[in-house]
């Protein structure tokens, strides 16, 4: 097993080292390749990304075939030596033919490709398919192994009965010792009759916390050593800008503006003729509702107040629009109606509510002089009481 490890973990270096040289050779002689888009561009990652997924997978492959091996060793250990290093051979010869064949199909590749900018791990699609194969190449012997096993097993009687012993997957995962074989694994001390038993780890349970612990690597370098992932807290501040973003450009009584083109005004003119004339009429004068066209409003005459109106309804019979009315629509209805103030419709309807002011506005001069009329009104008044009472006088 050490040396099936090292034979691939040889493999696996001298890829990478023959990559960089031929790569390095490559930039030297100015020899360049266009490539349009790369693997890594078409999956949507960045070269880091997908090296670091494709190390990844041909890490988890190298611990399953370190655990078939593991597995695999009792069953092995019945075989005579000359076939144990007949399978060693055979791995050797494949691995050493696959070094060969990368090793030519690396070098060429890398004197044509040049990256003007690398990014933080170069990852190019020619070392993306040497990783592939070298992945399947992993893949390959992780079945070889199950069929030479198989054939093992196949052969394997027990030396009790003389009977084919049936393999048992279940233990050979768990590692466990069968109880006719549990004398082998006795520790030396018992208790009030009870024998204490030294067994193996599962296979399963170990490689798993290896596989833990690699994962931990790789999670701390990309997260807190190269920076390259946002850590919990800052993806919550992203999360949260996003949604105050989204909320600046959602549209409701708080962020609602007035709309001054044709086609909106147009828009609007068009709902309100069909929504709002039966109590408003067209000409927004007023009938069972108030007049729009004044300077008097009940619930406020600024946009925001408009909107709020159309969106919740009133309280003297208006019903809420925002069921039927997009706030789109009703951002269009309430411009529409702003925009006919002053428009002075024929018999326009008494004024309703209070005078509105904008903000940081005067009152209009209209409205100002309305305190004159009935100051003017209050002085005919006693004129005419005094007149009455010189008549009276007079008589």
């Amino acid at each position: 097993m050490k040396k099936l490890t090292y034979i691939l973990l040889g493999l696996f270096v001298s890829m990478n080292s023959f990559a960089q040289e031929a790569a390095e050779a490559a930039a030297k002689t100015g020899a360049k390749e266009t490539i349009e888009v790369t693997i890594a561009e078409r999956m949507g990652l960045s070269e880091t990304a997908l090296f670091t997924l494709m190390m990844c997978i041909t890490i988890v492959l190298l611990i399953i075939l370190a655990v078939m091996i593991s597995t695999l060793k009792n069953v092995l250990n019945f075989k005579i030596n000359g076939g144990s290093d007949k399978l060693k051979m055979i791995l050797v010869l494949v691995t050493l033919g696959f070094t060969g064949s990368l090793f030519g199909q690396d070098a060429a590749a890398g004197a044509e490709t040049v990256v003007e900018k690398p990014p933080f791990i170069p990852f190019s699609d020619t070392a993306f398919w040497m990783v592939l194969l070298f992945d399947g190449i992993l893949v390959g012997l992780i079945y070889y192994l199950a069929q030479v096993t198989n054939s093992f097993t196949k052969e394997y009687k027990s030396p009790v009965s003389g009977k084919k012993k049936k393999w048992n997957w279940n233990k050979a995962i768990n590692d466990a010792v069968a109880i006719e074989e549990e004398y082998k694994i006795e520790m030396d001390h018992e208790y009030d009759g009870i024998r204490e038993l030294d067994n193996n780890l599962p296979p399963w349970w170990k490689y798993s916390f290896y596989i833990s612990i690699v994962w931990a690597v790789f999670y701390i370098g990309y997260y807190h050593v190269l920076g390259m992932g946002d850590l919990q807290i800052d993806e919550y501040k992203k999360e949260v800008a996003d949604a105050k973003e989204k909320y600046k450009v959602s549209l409701d009584e708080n962020t609602v503006t007035l709309l001054v083109d044709e086609g909106s005004l147009a828009g609007g003119q068009a709902i309100f003729d069909a929504k709002c004339a039966i109590c408003h009429r067209t000409d927004l004068g007023g009938d069972i509702g108030p007049n729009l066209t004044d300077k008097y409003w009940l619930y406020g005459g600024d946009v925001k107040d408009v909107f709020r109106t159309i969106k919740y309804g009133a309280t003297n019979g208006m019903q809420a629009w925002a069921s039927e009315l997009s706030p789109e629509k009703m951002q269009k209805v309430a411009s529409y109606i702003l925009s006919k103030q002053g428009s002075n419709p024929a018999s326009p309807k008494e004024p309703q509510g209070d005078l509105y002011v904008p903000e940081g506005g005067d009152a209009p001069a209209e409205n100002a002089d309305a305190p004159a009329v009935q100051e003017n009104v209050e002085v005919d008044t006693l004129t005419v009481i005094n007149d009455t009472l010189n008549v009276e006088d007079n008589q």
